[in-house]
């Protein structure tokens, strides 16, 4: 017995059309249908539901720590963290690549 799981559309004659897989072709099968129509979610329930599952997939819950932020919304010391960081590896820039020709003008 092989199981498939799919999304499927029910036309507006209430067809539904499932496709299997080419070892099944020719062959004699018996099929049971189970089906679920989908729920349509408001955008309050649906991000009721968001926050519900928020960090349930990680190991450890994930936890933002708020930084104190500088006035224009930098945290602070970040400047002074980060510069120089690629003093030991800098940017290196490779040649200007040329211009490309234009028609002239008359």
């Amino acid at each position: 017995m092989e199981a498939i799981k799919l999304k499927a559309h029910v036309s507006a004659d209430g067809m539904l059309r499932i496709q299997l897989p080419v070892a099944a072709q020719g062959a004699e099968c018996e099929v049971i249908v189970l089906y679920e129509p989908y729920r349509k979610l408001s955008p309050e329930a649906w991000a009721a539901s968001i926050n519900r599952t928020y960090g349930s997939l990680a190991d450890d819950p994930i936890e933002l720590d708020e930084q104190p932020v500088d006035a224009l919304g930098w945290p602070i010391g970040f400047f002074e963290e980060t510069y120089g960081s690629l003093a030991d590896n800098p940017i290196e820039l490779g040649p200007d690549l040329p211009l490309p020709s234009r028609d002239e003008v008359e």
